[in-house]
């Protein structure tokens, strides 16, 4: 059988100003303040297990190098391998559903990529080679 799924409409968030004295302006700098004031750590996710490898790097503020804001765990080989293991096997459950079944966000990635892919390949068809 044949079909075509229905694809929801996509609705996107509300546009914010952040103009001064907003709500979201005031919501937004008081995040920021609560953010800057706490240091999180950030473990490597496979298979939706969370892994602390002990092998950690800082996240810094973008404009002050010197306020670290997370430490996250470094992946390594064992952790890499798991995470091949577990796309393979998360791969085997997505191909065996149906498009219908699918999460539209893999959806459009997917037509994403297609369109990427199919961009350069044009390009590099139109580029002239050099002799």
């Amino acid at each position: 059988m044949n079909t075509t799924p229905k694809v929801p409409t996509p609705v996107n968030e509300p546009v914010l100003s952040y103009a001064p004295g907003t709500r979201e302006r005031g919501e937004l700098k008081q995040t920021l303040k609560d953010m800057g004031g706490r240091q999180i750590e950030i473990p490597v996710v496979v298979g939706g297990k969370e892994i602390r490898t002990g092998r950690t790097v800082d996240v810094v503020m973008p404009h002050c190098h010197k306020h670290v804001l997370a430490k996250v765990h470094q992946a390594g080989p064992e952790e890499v391998a798991a995470a091949v293991a577990a796309a393979r096997a998360a791969w085997r459950e997505w191909a065996a559903s149906s498009l219908a079944d699918r999460p539209a966000g893999v959806r459009w990635s997917t037509r994403r990529r297609c369109w990427v892919r199919a961009r350069r390949r044009t390009r590099r068809r139109s580029t002239p080679r050099a002799s």
